[in-house]
């Protein structure tokens, strides 16, 4: 089964071998397979890039590897692998993490979704897929945010919800939503660099969640992106850019009143998770760089394609 469309994969890596070569197999072996490959290497060590050189030669067709100097983490690999992607004529552009397993028909179930969703509108932003934790149930870190008219779609397939937003894990993005809005914002690193990429789209073009097309997570426990419970000098690189990306977004766009319910939030949180004081102290400091941030000055845009 071959699409008349340019569906390109985009993979970002970062020194998970093993588990990057378990994701590869699942794309490659998708009942509808994308055309080409992207993998992002974040500037891994001398095994990934072995496992990279030996898909290259074995597959020179099907992908292409982006080898980048530095680790920009998840956010700058998606910036740098949809740019990519979009630059080599997608239409569109299928985007997870290496320890995405997407399940055989992930992929044709996205796509068939959106073919449906466009038999009764001009243009939609993306379709993403559910996603499950290894032991099946679903991936706290990275649930869709329910759209009002959610429940619109049903009408059409009770298998399709309409969504606000969602997480890099298995989502396909439209060329029209590359085109209208940019690329993920690389400044914000990790954590919430997805959301905020398709709460941007859904603005103006609508996102679906398809709830056959199955993606599995494979972290290492099924938490959720901010469970200040979790939060140690181990991690708390992490949660500070999770709670400065946040912060940024929200006070961009909810002004002054939202962005201060939201650092509330964040101080009850860490209040309950009874956390030291060095630690909450770090974690204020995030919020106050959230503050200052002013994300959207680092949003890049792409040329449109020629018509």
């Amino acid at each position: 089964m071959k699409s008349k469309e340019n569906i390109h994969a985009v993979i970002v890596t970062y020194n998970r071998p093993q588990l990057l070569m378990e994701c590869v197999a699942a794309v490659q072996a998708q009942t509808f397979p994308p055309q080409n490959i992207i993998v992002v290497d974040n500037a891994s060590n001398q095994d990934t890039r072995i496992c990279l050189d030996g898909l290259v030669k074995k597959y020179p067709d099907l992908f292409f590897v982006a080898r980048l100097a530095q680790n920009t983490g998840g956010a700058g690999g998606f910036n740098e692998g949809i740019k990519l992607a979009y630059s080599a004529g997608a239409d569109w552009v299928w985007v997870m993490d290496d320890d995405c397993i997407p399940q055989p028909n992930c992929l044709e179930k996205l796509i068939n979704a959106k073919s449906l969703m466009l038999d009764h509108q001009k243009e939609i932003g993306f379709v993403a897929s559910r996603v499950l934790w290894t032991d099946g149930t679903p991936c706290r870190m990275n649930l869709p945010f329910q759209h009002p008219l959610w429940i619109e779609p049903h009408a059409i397939d009770p298998r399709i919800s309409r969504i606000a937003g969602s997480s890099f894990v298995s989502m396909l993005i439209s060329r029209t939503a590359i085109e209208r809005h940019g690329l993920p914002v690389k400044e914000f690193f990790i954590w919430f660099d997805d959301v905020e990429y398709s709460r941007r789209i859904s603005t103006t073009l609508p996102g679906y969640l398809v709830t056959d097309s199955i993606a599995i997570h494979k972290t290492p426990e099924n938490i959720d992106a901010l469970d200040f419970n979790l939060l140690d000098e181990k991690s708390l690189w992490k949660f500070k850019y999770g709670v400065r990306n946040q912060c940024s977004y929200h006070f961009e766009n909810g002004g002054i009143i939202e962005g201060m319910l939201f650092v509330g939030k964040v101080l009850a949180r860490l209040s309950r998770a009874r956390r030291n004081w060095h630690l909450r102290a770090a974690i204020f400091g995030a919020c106050f760089q959230g503050y200052r941030f002013r994300y959207r000055r680092y949003i890049e845009h792409v040329q449109s394609r020629p018509t």
